[in-house]
């Protein structure tokens, strides 16, 4: 019921703001100011984790769409705000959550943390995350039709993982939330007075000590335009990131992507 509402309400902004076509005289979409998306990410998840214990015995890889059950597709809400501050300047902000849990019987034994999950343990997990991005941008090349540019941002990433079992009174949390830097580049390109496409990259991997860690966004997509504020636009998105620990007493390793379409409703001035 709550994909279905979130479907509803994408279309049926889209079905509003094809009634305010206006005329062609738009404006280039390089020069607004301002840019407010929010939209439905149609994500399909892969997750892997490995919790170790504190004394260290490795714990098991697990697969967490298909040892726990954890839905493999879900339909999350995207939200993005970008402003331009000065000609060839832009500060974008990011914020996407994905929140899932199940409950399966185990077809086979987990070590997870200090606890070990036997076969037909029913265990009830969740796994939660939130990421918020904030990113600067310039562009370096910048024409009536096209422009380029780089950017630097800092990716807000908060990590839940939790594994229950009821009957044997047995519970494993683990989380993680730290700062991760990337760069990256990014490109807009008019291919009419109402249509154009929009597609950035970006990366980062950082060895610090004992950790280790790998963030990768790329997002792409065609925006037509009914009028100089309002839009809607269809695309792709990948977010991935992935995270592994030896410090002592704290070892493990947590992998999550969502990749899939997007569909989104802009408004800009």
């Amino acid at each position: 019921m709550k994909h279905l509402t979130l479907w509803t309400l994408a279309w049926g902004c889209l079905w509003s703001a094809s009634a305010a076509v206006a005329q062609d005289g738009l404006i280039n979409p390089n020069d607004e100011r301002l840019r407010l998306s929010a939209g439905v990410f149609a994500a399909d998840s892969r997750t892997e984790l490995r919790l170790d214990s504190d004394a260290g015995t490795l714990g098991t890889l697990v697969n967490a769409e298909q040892d726990l059950g954890l839905r493999d597709h879900s339909d999350a809400g995207d939200v993005e705000v970008e402003l331009r501050v000065r000609d060839r300047h832009r500060i974008r902000f990011n914020y996407f959550k994905l929140d899932r849990n199940a409950s399966q019987a185990l077809s086979r034994q987990i070590r997870f943390g200090d606890d070990v999950y036997n076969v037909n343990d029913v265990v009830t997990s969740a796994i939660d995350m939130r990421n918020f991005g904030v990113t600067y941008s310039y562009e370096f090349l910048r024409f009536e039709r096209y422009e380029l540019g780089a950017s630097f941002g800092v990716n807000l990433v908060e990590l839940d993982a939790t594994a229950a079992v009821a009957a044997r009174n047995i519970r494993e949390q683990e989380s993680r939330t730290g700062p991760t830097p990337t760069v990256g580049v990014h490109t807009l390109f008019r291919i009419t007075k109402r249509i154009h496409a929009e597609l950035r990259a970006e990366y980062m991997q950082l060895h610090i000590d004992d950790f280790e860690g790998t963030v990768t966004n790329l997002r792409g997509a065609l925006i037509y335009r009914f009028n100089d504020s309002l839009g809607v636009g269809l695309g792709y998105a990948l977010l991935e990131t992935e995270v592994e620990s030896e410090q002592l007493q704290d070892t493990g390793r947590f992998s999550i992507a969502n990749d899939g379409a997007l569909l989104f409703v802009r408004v800009a001035f």
